[in-house]
């Protein structure tokens, strides 16, 4: 008889069996976290490239100061949006609010940037600096010190220099191939296999060619899920990517060196950390990496199987102290031997351990929030 729990207080799939190991644990990863944190260190690489140029601005700080600026012109700018391309356009671009980039929750900003991303080639450029031409960028007065040591600021003065700062800075944006606009698309690119994966994290997780595997996400991940998304930056590094295309029609011949250079650095971090957070993490290690008795029936012959119960059998006898596996694998290999001596042999495995890996694995969930 086995039981499998998740517990409430930390990030731990508890396992009661009969027997003398009673109740064993089994870590849970939290893929979310570690979605999010990819996107943090796609907005740091982003920053670090922006700052060296002529230009000298910072990626994450300018979406802020135009999700900021705009939601305060939001009606003007569609007006305007209305009169310079037409009703169709400005209902499909901006009838909705731009979203939100949140920091701390870094994978907002693929939304700010897919809000951005969706609009025709200077359209944004041309409604915010029209706006801004409309109404005179006025020199705020500086703040001046009340009594004492303590400056005395109004909040309405401090509101309107802030955003008279913002406007200003976005309006040096709106400058003729400024390259920021070619950024937000390039970003949004470089980021979008990992946000197919995102969105496959937030969905059921069916499977018509596995239907044994139907909602249990960190199987599919193992299996070929992630292994699609490298794919995809592979097929980015190809000479004849689309985002070749933005770069040359988007961009000054003098930006356009450091721009490749600055997406394929973004390209080639994110298949690092994807290959650091998901492969390694979920196929390379134990105890996640036993979900891999799973991804076929117990009695199809898996070659893949076959070396994990090999690992499993010499790792784990005679004992290792300090060895590669865990305690969960340890567990596992002690108390199934025999099944793993001939899954080893035959790529088959036994339907009782199929079944309790598998019962754990429906159990296991992509963000520990659920939990």
């Amino acid at each position: 008889m086995v039981a499998v729990t998740r517990s409430e207080r930390k990030k731990l799939l508890v396992v009661e069996s009969d027997g003398a190991d009673a109740n064993w644990v089994w870590p849970v990863p939290c893929m979310f976290h570690h979605y999010g944190r990819i996107a943090q260190s796609h907005l740091l690489t982003s920053g670090r490239h922006t700052k060296k140029t002529a230009y000298k601005f910072d990626y994450y700080g300018s979406l802020c100061k135009l999700y900021n600026v705009c939601q305060v012109i939001q009606s003007k700018l569609f007006k305007r949006w209305m009169g310079m391309f037409g009703c169709e356009s400005a209902m499909r671009n901006v009838s909705t609010n731009m979203p939100r980039p949140i920091s701390g929750r870094w994978q907002a900003v693929h939304n700010t940037e897919r809000y951005l991303s969706k609009c025709d080639d200077g359209t944004w450029q041309a409604v915010v600096k029209g706006e801004f031409e409309k109404q005179p960028l006025s020199e705020i007065q500086p703040i001046q010190d009340g009594d004492g040591d303590v400056p005395h600021i109004d909040e309405t003065d401090h509101y309107k220099q802030q955003m008279g700062r913002w406007r200003r800075d976005i309006y040096d944006l709106c400058a003729s191939h400024h390259p920021f606009w070619a950024l937000v698309h390039l970003s949004y690119t470089a980021m979008s296999p990992l946000d197919g994966l995102a969105n496959f994290m937030k969905s059921k997780g069916a499977c018509p060619n596995h239907p044994w595997l139907g909602g249990i996400h960190i199987a599919q991940m193992i299996g070929w899920r992630v292994d699609q998304t490298m794919q995809e930056f592979h097929s980015m590094l190809q000479p004849e990517s689309p985002w070749q295309q933005v770069v040359t029609t988007m961009l000054l011949e003098q930006d356009r060196d450091w721009v490749r250079f600055a997406m394929m650095d973004l390209i080639l971090t994110h298949a690092m950390e994807t290959h650091k957070r998901f492969i390694v993490l979920l196929r390379l290690s134990y105890p996640a990496r036993l979900v891999i008795f799973i991804l076929e029936l117990p009695c199809t012959e898996h070659a893949l199987r076959a070396l994990v119960a090999k690992e499993l059998l010499e790792q784990a006898n005679p004992p290792q102290e300090g060895g590669g596996l865990d305690l969960v694998a340890k567990k596992i290999a002690r108390l199934f031997k025999l099944e793993l001596e001939e899954c080893a042999q035959t790529g088959t495995i036994s339907r009782y351990l199929w079944l309790l890996i598998r019962a754990i694995a429906s159990q296991i969930p992509v963000s520990t929030q659920e939990i």
